[in-house]
């Protein structure tokens, strides 16, 4: 089923939720994250994986290529911090200073992976496999802002959300399996860990599709 465009929405800022202009509904948690989805992929098959292939073509040198890859992770990571809040708008100072400080760390990571390339050391599919988690890990800014909004609510619990059935991970499974926990139980998806106090990660790390619902 096609996913409605973005611009037929608005956000309704007591209520935390996006609005179908054409049919007067709330979009569901899964419509929001289905888009949250959309745009990674968009990214890293149009974006990384094309930085990439003009790496290992030659087409791009080290320099150039982590200089294109660094400004797709400021922009993703931005889009997906102004989807869940609502619009540029909605974005508050804190929460632009989180996002900041999620890219200014992905930027960081990237400095040593860009050694890395000018040594000659990854292949040509490594080297595009690690480019599309930079941009898989952005799923985490959107749901840093879902927790601030939560809490804001007044909401108190979450529970995390396994996805992908029999391929599910173990610890995306057994943190499924929990049910509903105290708000802070489990780390943000994208970030590739799921239980903060027992210190799991998913085993697919940045790739990561699991979700998060908050009552």
């Amino acid at each position: 089923m096609s996913q409605p465009q973005p611009s037929a929405w608005v956000w309704e800022s007591r209520l935390g939720r996006y609005r179908d202009l054409t049919t007067g509904r709330f979009l569901g948690r899964e419509q929001v994250v289905n888009l949250v989805d959309t745009l990674v992929d968009r990214a890293t098959t149009q974006g990384a994986g094309t930085l990439a292939t003009m790496l290992s073509d030659g087409r791009l040198n080290a320099v150039d290529w982590q200089a294109g890859m660094a400004r797709l992770i400021k922009n993703t990571y931005i889009q997906q911090t102004e989807l869940a809040a609502g619009g540029r708008g909605n974005v508050t100072p804190e929460m632009w200073g989180s996002v900041g400080g999620q890219v200014a760390e992905q930027y960081r990571y990237l400095r040593d992976f860009a050694r890395e390339v000018e040594a000659g050391s990854l292949t040509a599919a490594q080297i595009r496999a690690r480019s599309e988690m930079y941009i898989n890990s952005s799923r985490e800014a959107f749901w840093r802002v879902k927790d601030r909004q939560a809490r804001g609510q007044g909401f108190t619990q979450e529970r995390w959300i396994p996805i992908g059935d029999n391929s599910t991970c173990g610890p995306c499974s057994d943190a499924g399996a929990m049910g509903w926990q105290p708000i802070g139980t489990f780390a943000q998806p994208g970030s590739g860990r799921v239980h903060i106090a027992q210190g799991t990660s998913c085993q697919g790390l940045t790739n990561c599709r699991c979700q998060k619902e908050y009552r």
